[in-house]
């Protein structure tokens, strides 16, 4: 790799790290809104959404949805189906307009499973995971 091609690559993960995504931004927004305790509910779920793409990863199953165009496009579709759902459901909950400073509160189990669903639905996750475990098989 040359000295432009690395640098390239250092800038651009510093890029990276440094924007929060949306996995962050879903964490600070129920911190914010339900305090700490719904905060680590979320990062406690986003980490094992984590775990599911990484067992998808290393069973094969990320590399069979990444090598099948079809597996791919109906992932996507679960996927963006399942995120109407979701939304479906909350505004079918919330129909009524809180009052100003109401707080918005729901269960450790409801925090805990958004945040599963929160990172399970970017279907990138199981992409990288698959390249990464791949590297690390053919070394071994």
């Amino acid at each position: 790799m040359s000295w432009h091609t690395y640098m390239l690559f250092i800038g651009a993960s510093l890029v990276l790290c440094l924007v929060p995504g949306p996995d962050m931004l879903f964490l600070l927004g129920r911190t914010i809104a339900q305090g700490r305790a719904a905060g680590l509910c979320a990062a406690f779920g986003i980490n094992l959404g984590a775990y599911i793409h990484l067992l998808a990863a290393v069973t094969g199953l990320s590399a069979l949805v990444l090598a099948s165009a079809t597996a791919f496009t109906v992932v996507k579709f679960v996927g963006a189906a399942y995120l109407v759902y979701l939304g479906w459901g909350r505004v079918a909950r919330e129909r009524r307009i809180r009052a100003p400073g109401e707080q918005w509160q729901e269960s450790a189990k409801a925090c805990l499973l958004a945040g599963i669903s929160q990172r399970r639905a970017k279907p990138e996750g199981g992409s990288v995971l698959h390249c990464t475990t791949a590297s690390i098989h053919e070394r071994a």
